[in-house]
């Protein structure tokens, strides 16, 4: 949100912007891997020393204790297990995340911009009334497209998709909420039709209806006490109306029922005033809510449908595409066929956060159910995709500096990122209909490229870790593709022709 609100204030602080994040977020994320590996005693104290300093605002002493840390691992001990491998990476990933941010911080705040650089930069994430799109884009481009499933392969625009719903909904809610009460049936129709304000698909749609039932309850209860406590008092009534309104509208960015609370305490309010007000006419406003929002998520079901899982099949599809047009770049990075700017990464970066975001967002009606239980399979995506996330991001800043590699890894590294490249392709592919191709596995290849790095001392600490971000992304993407039913094959086990 922050780089899209920039603008096109100049690519420099966009770059500030990027580092400053991408160090912090990974401080955060290797600390707490910190936590779950043996690491040495010293090693520890100077971690620790480390994040106390940066908790009270001293860089420079943060960034002694990295330099000291960096110094700890090159005088330690040699390795003797993976574990231990894998204790030694993370520690010195940490140490050069907060180097990175005793760099970057300052950096950011000086904020100074040159004068060339103003309207150069174009931002890759778009807001939409101020705030990130969502599940908006994604549930367009599903509600166009012809899903898998046999009740999916609708066609419709999304206004169109909506306008058919709403009709339904709103029609059937007048009838029904006229039966229940001929004075008060629009409570029902605004229950039905508000149901599909703001939401993009299916899961949305019924999960904002059970938020407004539920909300009612709540408000029901709160209501029905403060008009008791307030009485036909104005400027009490007036105050309890405009503190529910605050509190609704302050809390429905985390949940739409705090709103629904503070409208019905609200029209509580309001009726004490008219004179109208009853326990049981806020028993009918609760029966005519239940009827108009429960024929909407009846309606957003049965009608057309457009489901929350199959916009999530092309939320990922979407998320794969940007994770592989970064992979795609930074290999171009270190084959010399892209200049080493670091504003293509970071754009593609930009992307990949928002592809992400778009993900999530989609994915949250299928996180929980309505008895609080996880679906583990959505789960399992998130946490691949917010992985392949955190390593797209880094193999940003690893991809840059490299130089010109010889032709002997120019060649391994071609070979590797067409592999990866080919396979995210599949990968993507999949997500929107059935094929008959495996994933293929890259790390590999990307093995081999790394241990001749090992020969060549000026490139072995960037290169290594931009190699190994790779093979994290294909690790990350693998696992994706088990979960989306592709057969995975790997050099390791399969023949396949390379030497």
């Amino acid at each position: 949100m922050i780089d899209a609100q920039l603008g096109d204030s100049g690519e420099l602080q966009h770059q500030r912007l990027f580092d400053v994040e991408l160090a912090l977020t990974n401080i955060a994320r290797f600390a707490v891997a910190l936590g779950g590996l043996d690491v040495p005693a010293d090693q520890c104290a100077e971690v620790r020393l480390a994040l106390n300093a940066l908790a009270v605002g001293d860089l420079i002493a943060a960034r002694q204790h990295a330099e000291s840390l960096l110094a700890l691992l090159a005088a330690a001990r040699p390795l003797t297990s993976e574990e231990d491998s894998t204790a030694v990476v993370v520690v010195h990933r940490f140490a050069g995340s907060i180097l990175a941010l005793s760099v970057a911080w300052p950096a950011w705040l000086a904020g100074a911009t040159t004068e060339g650089e103003k309207g150069t930069f174009e931002p890759a994430v778009v807001l939409f009334g101020g705030w990130l799109p969502g599940s908006a884009q994604v549930s367009a481009v599903a509600s166009a497209e012809r899903g898998m499933r046999r009740g999916d392969r609708v066609r419709l625009a999304p206004y169109t998709r909506a306008a058919v719903q709403v009709g339904i909904a709103v029609g059937a809610s007048i009838l029904l909420g006229d039966v229940v009460s001929g004075r008060r049936f629009y409570w029902a129709v605004i229950a039905a039709f508000i149901t599909f304000m703001g939401v993009n698909n299916s899961g949305e749609q019924a999960r904002k209806g059970l938020y407004r039932i539920a909300g009612t309850v709540v408000g029901i209860g709160i209501g029905s006490l403060l008009a008791t406590a307030v009485g036909h008092r104005p400027y009490w009534s007036i105050a309890v109306i405009l503190i529910s309104l605050f509190f609704g509208f302050y809390f429905m960015r985390i949940n739409y029922a705090f709103m629904v609370i503070g409208i019905t305490v609200m029209v509580s309010q309001l009726y004490v005033q008219l004179g109208e007000f009853s326990n049981s006419l806020l028993g009918l406003r609760l029966a005519e809510t239940a009827i108009g929002s429960s024929v909407a998520i009846i309606v957003v079901t049965l009608v057309l449908p457009l489901r929350t899982r199959r916009v999530l099949r092309v939320a990922l599809r979407a998320h794969v595409h940007a994770v592989r047009v970064l992979a795609d770049h930074a290999t171009s990075v270190l084959l010399g066929e892209l200049e080493s700017s670091g504003s293509t990464l970071r754009a593609d970066a930009r992307a990949v956060d928002a592809s992400d975001q778009a993900l999530m967002a989609t994915a949250q009606p299928l996180r929980r159910n309505l008895f609080g239980s996880h679906d583990e399979d959505t789960a399992q995506v998130m946490r691949l995709a917010s992985a392949s996330r955190h390593y797209s991001r880094n193999l940003v800043n690893d991809a840059e500096g490299i130089g010109p590699l010889d032709p002997a890894l120019r060649l391994d590294v071609a070979r590797a990122a067409a592999t990866l490249s080919s396979s995210l392709h599949i990968l993507a592919d999949s997500l929107t209909g059935p094929i008959d191709a495996d994933y293929t596995r890259s790390s590999a290849l990307f093995d081999r490229t790394e241990r001749r790095l090992e020969d060549d001392a000026a490139r072995l600490d960037k290169g290594q870790l931009a190699i190994r971000d790779l093979k994290l992304i294909d690790g990350a993407m693998a696992k994706l593709a088990e979960l989306a039913g592709l057969p995975v094959t790997d050099y390791d086990t399969v023949g396949t022709g390379i030497a």
